[in-house]
């Protein structure tokens, strides 16, 4: 969870540099480590709080950030039509851009439930795994399950050329 944090984050804090008004929104409901929070995606899911009252605009300075919330003993079913609980397409006018940080492939219905409020999805691999993913690279590459996939390589030396 933390490489997948850690590349939305640094991504959301390139955006700000640029100027962009940005939102990043933490549907990694299992095992969130962007904030701890009362309030977030979970509590809104829910019905329990709006997301105007969820938003943290204070935790990473130009960033707003909607974090996962309290533990959910209920990830996938919380996600389903998560665009429309969100009101993705008003936080859509009120944004330059959305980052969507939604945790690990192992829960791979959790992801592809994430993504239907993505434009483009990256994934995040620590270098040394690539090969063993290399077979689920290939079918999400050709079933366009996920919007315009990308990878993101982590932790690659060049010393040892392998990825």
């Amino acid at each position: 969870p933390l490489l997948c944090s850690t590349v939305a984050l640094n991504l959301a804090q390139s955006y700000d540099i640029k100027g962009s008004r940005v939102l990043l929104i933490d549907l990694d409901l299992r095992y969130s480590l962007l904030a701890l929070a009362d309030r977030g995606a979970t509590s809104v899911l829910n019905g329990i709080d709006t997301v105007a009252e969820s938003i943290d605009r204070g935790e990473y300075e130009g960033i707003d950030l909607l974090a996962a919330g309290p533990q959910a003993p209920n990830p996938a079913e919380l996600l389903d039509n998560v665009g429309e609980r969100l009101n993705v397409d008003a936080l859509r006018s009120q944004y330059d851009c959305i980052i969507v940080n939604s945790g690990q492939m192992s829960n791979r219905t959790d992801v592809f439930l994430a993504s239907k409020i993505a434009d483009m999805t990256i994934l995040a691999l620590r270098s040394g795994m690539m090969v063993s993913y290399l077979e689920t690279l290939k079918q999400l590459a050709s079933s366009n399950e996920l919007p315009r996939l990308s990878l993101a390589l982590c932790g690659f030396d060049a010393k040892k050329r392998r990825v």
